[in-house]
């Protein structure tokens, strides 16, 4: 009997043997005698050059451009601030200059790098590609030095140097002077020194509070008399249905797409706000005998002009926000505001060639507003910083975490929105009674009563707007601000507070010094909405139970009467304008630092309402 060991393939075959079994020379099964480790260890000889038995290949581990891979390698001609010596007081010193005066031979690739070695005497205008720290300290002046002029007339110089942001900025200025130009082009069918009348005799109203957001578009009933508040309406709305809406929070989670279905669906609605409330005003201006013929057609057309007014203003809004610099929307409400600026100018100069201001007063007026534009400035950066750790990941051969970040809590964190609440329910009542001053009904005379104590510096008005105020703080803050969801996002990546065991008790602790901040903020809001009125119209002491004509008679007259100042000083319009302001001002610097200039202040960096 033949054994397996003699077996032999037929003369002439072709097909090699396959032997069964295992070993080293098998081909097959277990690692006999290579050991546990490496590329050798592997059954079979199928193994390709470099592996390294189930390791990350070295030729991955590599960087895509090599360790000294001179290709892709910045190649800068460079020079010491003591080579600027030979050039004269005031001379434009570049790449060329250089070259012609032998400093440099040739110019690399990437151009020219500034060194700070050494000291210059004199001021000159320096342009290269690259400067470093110790150059940029040096006194000179150049595209990122710290020359003779101010930090920020270099900076709005600069701003125009750029060809993108000049781009942005002129785009934006040309579509604010579009706001500007339709505010001139009244509606059809309105008999102005009529409705002038009307609204000379509804200051204080609803009305009047529109007319602040729309840059007295409302009080002349131009084609953007609406102005952007049905889309700040149609906004505050959508988000308050997101916390009791399932289908909108799961929007807002979405990211991106969410935010474009919900952005779609505020332009909806805002359409919709603006026919109902044209509408409305058509109808009440018609009552109101301001219209010269009313009817069906004047509705239908009032309707139709004011609603693509503000589809038209929305559309400004979102063109600033994406091809021009900053939020569309603010600037729309900052220009609007602002824009009553040169008239109040006028009148204070008015009141004081007539003598019905003194200098005094002015100069008080004026500290009085740069106190409190400086005051908002401070508090609207203020932050409540919560310490928070993240513990180490180990993420397949990488360890991630176990950094120390903290989590910002803002002192005003609803904004203005809680003064502008506040504001618009106490209007309600001086609205109503305007729509039946003409009666004789009991009603009428209670509604009259009602609205006459709360008029502006009445001591009832003055204590129910602080308390509005300090209510819709909380509920606002508790609207944006779940601190159950930052603290199950915190504890979902491994972040928790030092001391604070994750969880319940986490969103517990940030609770309690959001409750403890959002007073400090309501009582901010609070001042800042009674100075301006206080400026105004000042406090009606007279009215007071008991010590009300005692008051009276001793407070000066300034105090009990107001300075009449212009209604573009108020606390929202004030809020509105410095918080906008601050914010460009951010962008427009970040823009600038992004592309290697200076910003405004030299050793600091302007910060807008976030952070």
């Amino acid at each position: 009997m033949a054994g397996i060991n003699t077996l032999r393939p037929d003369p002439g075959a072709t097909h090699k043997t396959k032997r069964i079994g295992r070993g080293p020379g098998s081909g097959h099964g277990k690692t006999a005698a290579r050991g546990n480790k490496g590329m050798w260890s592997r059954s079979g000889s199928s193994q390709k050059r470099g592996f390294e038995g189930g390791q990350m290949p070295l030729h991955r581990r590599m960087p895509k451009r090599g360790f000294t891979n001179a290709v892709f390698k910045k190649k800068f001609s460079t020079i010491n601030v003591s080579d600027l010596a030979k050039f004269d007081k005031g001379s434009k010193v570049g790449p060329q200059e250089l070259l012609d005066s032998g400093v440099l031979r040739k110019l690399a690739t990437h151009g020219l790098r500034v060194l700070g070695d050494g000291q210059v005497d004199r001021a000159l205008h320096v342009s290269a590609h690259y400067f470093t720290e110790s150059a940029k300290e040096k006194n000179h002046e150049g595209r990122r030095d710290c020359r003779g002029h101010k930090p920020v007339i270099e900076a709005v110089q600069n701003i125009f140097n750029v060809p993108d942001l000049r781009k942005r900025i002129l785009f934006m200025l040309a579509l604010l002077g579009v706001y500007r130009i339709g505010a001139h082009i009244p509606t059809p069918g309105i008999d102005s020194a009529a409705l002038a009348n009307f609204f000379s005799q509804a200051s204080g109203t609803l009305l009047g509070f529109v007319d602040l957001f729309t840059g007295g578009n409302f009080r002349r009933l131009t084609i953007f008399a609406l102005g952007i508040m049905p889309y700040i309406t149609a906004s505050i709305i959508l988000q308050l249905l997101t916390v009791v809406w399932p289908y909108l929070e799961k929007l807002s989670k979405e990211g991106e797409l969410g935010r474009r279905k919900i952005t779609s669906y505020t332009r909806y609605m805002t359409v919709v706000l603006s026919a109902l409330q044209s509408g409305g005003i058509a109808y009440a201006f018609e009552k109101q005998g301001v219209v010269v013929n009313p009817g069906y057609g004047f509705i239908l057309m009032t309707m139709l002009t004011l609603t693509t007014g503000t589809a038209f203003i929305m559309w400004l809004g979102e063109q600033i926000t994406d091809r021009g610099i900053g939020n569309g929307m603010s600037l729309i409400i900052f220009a609007g505001i602002v824009v009553g600026l040169p008239r109040a100018i006028f009148d204070i100069y008015d009141k004081i060639n007539t003598g019905e201001w003194s200098v005094l007063v002015l100069l008080i007026l004026v500290a009085m507003m740069i106190v409190v534009v400086a005051f908002i400035i401070l508090v609207e950066r203020g932050q409540r910083r919560i310490t928070v750790q993240y513990a180490k990941r180990v993420v397949g051969r990488r360890v991630l975490g176990g950094q120390s970040t903290h989590l910002p809590l803002r002192v005003n964190t609803g904004g203005v929105i809680p003064v502008i609440f506040a504001s618009s329910i106490l209007t309600f009542p001086q609205t109503f009674g305007l729509a039946v001053k003409d009666s004789n009904s009991s009603f009428a005379r209670v509604l009259s009563s009602i609205t006459d104590a709360l008029r502006f510096g009445e001591p009832l008005y003055n204590l129910l707007y602080v308390l509005g105020i300090i209510f819709f703080c909380y509920f606002y803050t508790s609207i944006i601000f779940n601190p159950n969801e930052v603290a199950d996002n915190m504890r979902k990546y491994g972040g928790f507070i030092p001391g604070i065991r994750p969880g319940k008790r986490t969103a517990e602790y940030v609770n309690s010094i959001l409750t403890r901040i959002t007073i400090v903020g309501a009582l901010y809001l609070a001042l800042i909405a009674i100075i301006p009125e206080f400026m105004i119209t000042g406090f009606h002491v007279q009215n007071l139970p008991l010590i009300g004509p005692r008051l009276d008679a001793v407070l000066p007259q300034w105090v009990t009467q107001g300075l009449r100042v212009n209604f573009y000083f108020g606390g929202t319009s004030l809020l509105i304008v410095v918080g906008v302001a601050m914010d460009t001002i951010q962008m427009v610097e970040s823009q600038l630092i992004m592309r290697h200039y200076d910003g405004f202040l030299k050793k600091s960096r302007i910060r807008g309402r976030r952070g």
